[in-house]
């Protein structure tokens, strides 16, 4: 009789986020190995609950510190082999302190701080695809010309990010800090991937954003990866040393091909289709880990698609 592997133990932050849970999901589904899962969060009810096979209480990561010291405290409870953070701040403090938690044995699925800080800055992030060969909407002032996007320099989820049609609009905003943009107009596309350490790239798939609320992509259909995007792509990678799970976002303009204006190095909350797709997210972990050979190219899934549908955790009274 052969005995079956011993289980792959793993700590996901944010447990509470639909990220998070995307890739529990996806561990969930793979026939080929067994994955213990600690899920921990800073709410100590969220909508997570129950999907992992521990539920922990984790502090903010705004104090890096007192994070780092209960992630370790966790992992060497639970002999958890690789933390997974999602999350800011908490992207930040694994990030920071990625020595500190992997001096003690433990693995962290994070990408490095200066490519953290990058992705967290429109106007930073905008020069970083333009020096990968990558195009980006182009910069506007207050002098015009309009219309003009504005965003946050620091934000996610689109929030607060709108169009603006003439200067007295952009000083009623209020806003002197907001990043102005060019407008850019043309299908809307996100790029779910995994990049191995230094950025090479290992799997990519690509999916429409037919309807967003919030940031989130709640309709959306897997097609092909353009052709012009992976090239590039992998070098913005290398550049900015990311490691683990990505989402970037952009526009196909007609004449132009596409423009990108986003990058998150971290899970994305509208990833499960990409993983039900054809991105092998346990794999791709165990390949990280040195468990197991890299999975080839991803084969995608062309026309899958996810309609989000939310679910209620209803907690019985003590």
């Amino acid at each position: 009789m052969i005995a079956s592997p011993s289980p792959v133990n793993v700590l996901v932050g944010s447990m509470g986020s639909t990220a998070a849970q995307n890739l529990v999901h996806a561990l969930r589904a793979d026939a080929s190995h067994a994955w213990r899962v600690v899920g921990g969060d800073l709410q100590r009810r969220h909508g997570g609950l129950g999907l992992a096979d521990l539920d922990v209480g984790l502090p903010s990561g705004t104090n890096a510190v007192h994070y780092v010291e209960c992630v370790a405290s966790y992992a060497q409870e639970h002999e958890s082999r690789v933390f997974i953070p999602v999350m800011e701040p908490e992207l930040r403090a694994a990030a920071t302190h990625r020595g500190v938690l992997e001096g003690k044995g433990l693995r962290v699925l994070v990408s490095d701080p200066e490519c953290i800080e990058i992705c967290a800055s429109k106007r930073k992030l905008a020069q970083a695809f333009r020096d990968a060969g990558l195009d980006a909407p182009a910069p506007r002032t207050a002098q015009g010309p309009y219309p003009v996007f504005a965003r946050p320099d620091c934000g996610s989820g689109s929030r607060d990010a709108l169009l603006v049609t003439d200067r007295d609009a952009l000083e009623r905003l209020g806003r002197p800090d907001s990043v102005l943009t060019e407008v850019i107009e043309g299908p809307e596309l996100s790029v779910d991937g995994f990049a191995s350490h230094g950025g090479q790239i290992g799997q990519l798939i690509a999916r429409t954003r037919d309807e967003v609320r919030g940031g989130l992509a709640v309709r959306s259909r897997v097609v092909e990866v353009p052709a012009e995007i992976p090239s590039g792509l992998e070098k913005l990678c290398a550049r900015l040393r990311v490691e683990g799970f990505f989402n970037v976002q952009c526009r196909l303009v007609p004449g132009r091909g596409p423009v990108f204006f986003d990058f998150n190095p971290r899970l994305g909350g509208a990833m499960s289709l990409s993983f039900a797709a054809g991105l092998q997210a346990p794999e791709l972990l165990l390949a990280w880990l040195g468990d197991a050979a890299w999975p080839g190219p991803a084969v995608p899934r062309v026309g899958m698609e996810l309609y989000r549908r939310w679910h209620n955790v209803i907690i019985d009274a003590p």
